[in-house]
């Protein structure tokens, strides 16, 4: 798997209060023309759902990103990128319920 580090390198994810701060530090530069920003406001709420939606996009980001190598994938991405590369994985085997030791094998061929 992919370093928590490098994920945040590469593709950040802050927190939705700090997202918040930040597009109303934006609106405020561009003077914008609503300036209530109460928790009961329908801007902000509206505000609120995009904030959440482009956080939750960017968390799919980072596992798209994770999972993009076969060396780095978890076991369901795996099964989805095998057939991409010809592979494709094998069933468990049963073994028999005895096993028995080369050596006594041998042992026995040698005694026929």
């Amino acid at each position: 798997m992919i370093s928590d580090e490098l994920l945040d390198r590469i593709c950040p994810v802050g927190s939705e209060e700090s997202e918040m701060e930040t597009i109303k530090a934006e609106l405020d530069a561009e003077d914008f023309a609503i300036k209530s920003y109460k928790k009961g406001g329908i801007f902000y709420h509206i505000i609120r759902i995009f904030v959440t939606i482009y956080l939750s996009l960017k968390t799919l980001c980072r596992e798209v990103i994770a999972n993009s190598t076969v060396t780095s994938a978890d076991e369901d991405w795996l099964e989805v990128k095998a057939p991409d590369f010809g592979k494709a994985r094998k069933q468990p085997v049963e073994q028999s319920q005895f096993h028995i030791p080369m050596q006594i094998q041998r042992q026995q061929m040698r005694k026929r």
